[in-house]
Order: C-alpha cells, then structure tokens, then sequence
C-alpha cells in the first residue's frame, strides 16, 4: 500500500514539470483527469509572450 502511494505521489509531483515541457512545445492543448473529479484544461497559447493559464474545474 505504501509503495502505491509513494507511486502516485510521485507522478503527482511530476506532472508540473510534464505541464512545462508540454506547454515550451506547444503541442496543443491538453486534458488532465484526477480521479479527485477536478479536469485540468491547459490551452495553448494564442501568442507565444502570453503566459499559459491552467483552469481546474470541479
């Protein structure tokens, strides 16, 4: 059980840093589900000086 949480946490700590290198890229926009029921939207930006916003809705 221990090993699982440390597992999730781990992936949980790692998802800013995915976030950042997808949103340098610019692939396009991305979903991010949480079994918590909160949906992550990153959108990419229109212009690249704008600063990408995440949008947590429950």
């Amino acid at each position: 059980m221990r090993d699982a949480l440390n597992a999730i946490a781990a992936l949980v700590g790692w998802l800013p840093i995915v976030l950042t290198l997808c949103g340098m890229f610019g692939v396009g926009n991305f979903v991010y589900y949480f079994g918590f029921g909160e949906v992550i939207i990153i959108k990419k930006a229109a212009e690249p000086d704008t600063p990408r916003v995440p949008t947590v809705k429950m």
